[in-house]
């Protein structure tokens, strides 16, 4: 399908450039947010790869997903996630250690890292969204 068939999901198409190539995905990234003090669910957005990703590619979708749920009046509070190495990459880049191998050598307390970065699209005074790796995804 291409923006030619259908004019009217511009923002579908709003990315795709004049090179438009159609390409199978071969991954879907899908999101499913929980609200802490109810039963609701939000499942989605997802984003779609035509080939693997990386903690990039997943940086600009987490901060798009944010931003639109932030923009809704959601408080993301926890951000939960598989120990996949381009996840754990994505928690190194949003908590400050991009460069940094864990644990660090410098410091009282070598295992003492922050998990936790600041949500910038959110007015609040307190802007932390904590990072937790899923623990029924860890390998024992």
């Amino acid at each position: 399908m291409s923006p030619d068939e259908l004019p009217w999901l511009h923002d579908v198409f709003m990315s795709v450039g004049e090179d438009f190539d159609q390409q199978k995905t071969s991954y879907i990234l899908q999101f499913l947010w929980r609200d802490l003090t109810s039963k609701f669910d939000v499942i989605g957005p997802y984003f779609t790869c035509a080939g693997s990703w990386d903690h990039k590619f997943l940086l600009e979708c987490v901060m798009r997903t944010i931003q639109a749920f932030t923009l809704y009046n959601f408080r993301i509070r926890v951000l939960v996630c598989d120990g996949a190495s381009s996840n754990l990459a994505l928690i190194k880049l949003l908590c400050g250690y991009e460069h940094e191998q864990l644990p660090l050598s410098d410091g009282e307390d070598p295992f003492a890292v922050s998990a936790s970065f600041e949500n910038p699209y959110e007015d609040d005074e307190d802007k932390r969204v904590f990072v937790v790796i899923c623990p029924s995804h860890q390998v024992i």
